[in-house]
């Protein structure tokens, strides 16, 4: 099937907010809603802020066109492959931060920092639903001095709910490579995607097949896991079927042989320590609609439908606004 063509997946409408409260005191406030009608495109370049544009979200198909894009009008099949263009919404969304800091220019304060992939614990997960929307960050007394100019983070993982096959399952998409002696050796590589069985095990998805198919099998990383974006050059770690080449070899990837963290910095917009960044993460799950089994369902390599495996599909980063 084709892989994933976007990357970096924030999937939730969200506000982080930072606000003096007392003396020295500072408090972060993660927010997050499901629901809204912006989203972007990540492009090939180094930092979030350089690299997003925005996706119209009723954009009739190109005459001509041989694929299905991200941005077109639901229900429309552009390439005539009988796979309509579809969009999901996360039910619930996990973020796993190795890092989360404030940058001054010439110093950063941290909120969360590890030093290392398999040092995070539940400090550094973050988890969200409808029901459960919020939660704080605890900020350093060092806040009530501190004049960033930039917010940014190290992200290991995201972890999202969507229907799958008819069902609801969560996979995991991997941003940062754990598959080195100093983060545990734990095998997995950026891009990579997972799934958890009903008994929580990880598996990985069976790329060319149906993704939850030969549970057995995917309890370890094959070729099955691979996509398009190839080897690392620098770690020779082959990358998984999220992402292409041309955004994980941007510059912010080039950190060496032993480490592969995404990284991500976006600007303030002055030093004022009220900061709100917003996520939107409606429809931002992308696919082709085969409709052959499951319908409203993402069904990569279903049943009969063969033309499901060379579906487009493509998680599409959400508009993100910072405000001080």
């Amino acid at each position: 099937m084709k892989n994933i063509i976007f990357v970096f997946i924030i999937l939730f409408i969200g506000a982080m907010a930072l606000s003096a409260c007392g003396k020295g005191t500072a408090k972060m406030t993660l927010a997050v809603s499901f629901s809204g009608s912006g989203k972007t495109v990540l492009k090939s370049d180094s930092m979030v802020r350089s690299i997003v544009q925005q996706l119209s979200t009723s954009t009739p198909c190109t005459p001509g066109a041989t694929k299905d894009n991200p941005g077109t009008t639901a229900g429309l099949d552009c390439d005539g492959d009988g796979g309509v263009v579809a969009y999901q919404t996360p039910t619930s969304y996990i973020i796993a931060f190795k890092s989360l800091y404030l940058d001054s220019g010439t110093e950063k304060l941290y909120l969360i920092k590890f030093d290392s992939l398999d040092k995070i614990t539940s400090d550094g997960v973050k988890s969200f639903t409808s029901l459960s929307t919020s939660v704080d960050v605890p900020v350093p007394t060092e806040m009530s001095s501190f004049s960033p100019k930039k917010v940014g983070f190290e992200i290991y993982y995201f972890q999202l709910k969507l229907k799958i096959y008819g069902q609801e399952k969560e996979i995991r998409i991997y941003m940062s490579d754990d598959d080195f002696s100093s983060e545990g050796s734990k095998g997995h590589h950026q891009g990579d995607i997972t799934y958890f069985d009903d008994s929580g095990i990880e598996h990985w998805a069976r790329g060319g097949y149906n993704w939850f198919s030969e549970p057995t099998t995917t309890l370890a990383r094959g070729e099955f896991a691979n996509g398009v974006a190839g080897q690392d050059p620098e770690t020779g770690h082959k990358r998984g079927m999220f992402g292409d080449a041309s955004f994980w070899n941007g510059s912010t990837f080039a950190q060496g042989a032993t480490k592969d963290y995404f990284v991500s910095e976006d600007d303030l917009p002055s030093s004022e320590k009220a900061i709100t960044v917003t996520f939107d993460i409606s429809n931002t799950w992308f696919y082709e609609n085969f409709n052959d089994t499951y319908p409203s369902s993402f069904d990569p390599c279903q049943g009969s439908s063969l033309e499901a495996c060379g579906g487009e599909w493509a998680p599409l980063l959400p508009t993100i606004s910072v405000n001080n």
